[in-house]
């Protein structure tokens, strides 16, 4: 989440956020958790995730290959996220604390 808040909001501007405006930064990471949470829902309901564990890229360049993921039948061919490959990153994070990675990123 904090990589899309950022390139809305900016790098620099985000920095000042973490100390002028902290509880508006968990809003935010919040409210777009919830909101990305609420779209892979609806993806799922709508029978539009599909398996990324065949060579597909995951992210970072790479490429996702695994024997360790269930089945498809094992969800009657549905695809859920216990199927599938994910990645998160906090790159924009790697300038300030632990414990502002912690409050303002991990969370969400």
């Amino acid at each position: 989440m904090i990589d899309q808040l950022v390139e809305m909001r900016g790098l620099e501007q985000i920095y000042y956020d973490l100390v002028d405006k902290p509880e508006w930064v968990c809003t935010v990471m919040e409210f777009m958790t919830r909101g990305k949470l609420r779209l892979l829902e609806s993806c799922k309901e709508a029978g539009l995730l599909i398996s990324n564990n065949c060579g597909v890229n995951i992210g970072s360049s790479s490429a996702g290959y695994s024997n360790d993921l269930p089945p498809l039948d094992e969800n009657g061919g549905m695809v859920t996220e216990c199927d599938l490959w994910g990645f998160a990153q906090a790159q924009e994070f790697s300038e300030v604390s632990g414990e502002m990675l912690e409050r303002f990123v991990l969370p969400y």
